[in-house]
């Protein structure tokens, strides 16, 4: 069996056109980001309102949290079908968003058992920092400068929070999810539809 032979020409017009196809076939379109941006914004402003005013029920706002589990995975799949190819980054931001949901599990079991336990929370600036972690990670990764920033404000958010009383660190973790989250997730977004309208 001969052996293809290539120019040097024609290998770098090949290394260009993969490239070129695994650019095109990466679909980030923001929607994740959105999702939890407007989730947990709406948590926090709701648990707020409830501390202020005694409305107990109202802290049940959390379980929107576990509903919107359902609309992320079927996101996800949507989008997994989408991608022709997978890169590296796609690998390592899967495998820190589920690091990180597993975390926030963990975290909320912790916190459940302190206050059956001993009646402690966990502070609003302990969520906080984690809010921060992956997102910066993600950031970094995927060259979004505004997810960077805005993980930067979770942690800045979070010390902030320790200077006031509950429930305003609630504010805070609100803030948190719009500044990490629901605005970098609309600025991808607006690039995606953009690149997906010029490909039309």
């Amino acid at each position: 069996m001969q052996e293809e032979k290539f120019s040097p020409q024609e290998s770098l017009h090949l290394i260009s056109e993969t490239i070129s196809k695994a650019k095109a076939s990466y679909h980030d379109t923001g929607i994740g980001p959105i999702l939890w941006g407007c989730v947990v914004t709406i948590c926090g402003l709701v648990s707020f309102y409830a501390s202020m005013y005694k409305i107990s029920w109202l802290y049940s706002v959390w379980f929107l949290t576990i509903i919107a589990i359902v609309p992320q995975i079927l996101i996800s799949i949507k989008e997994r079908k989408q991608r022709k190819f997978v890169s590296h980054n796609d690998v390592a931001t899967s495998a820190i968003w589920t690091t990180f949901g597993f975390s926030m599990m963990v975290l909320s079991i912790i916190e459940n058992i302190m206050r059956a336990k001993y009646d402690l929370g966990m502070h609003s600036a302990v969520y906080m920092l984690v809010y921060g972690i992956p997102t910066i990670i993600t950031g970094s990764i995927c060259n979004i400068k505004s997810m960077v920033v805005g993980g930067i404000l979770c942690w800045i958010f979070a010390i902030a929070s320790t200077f006031f009383p509950y429930p305003f660190p609630l504010l805070f973790m609100a803030a948190s999810a719009v500044v990490a989250w629901l605005i970098p997730g609309l600025m991808v977004n607006a690039k995606y539809r953009k690149q997906k309208a010029a490909n039309v």
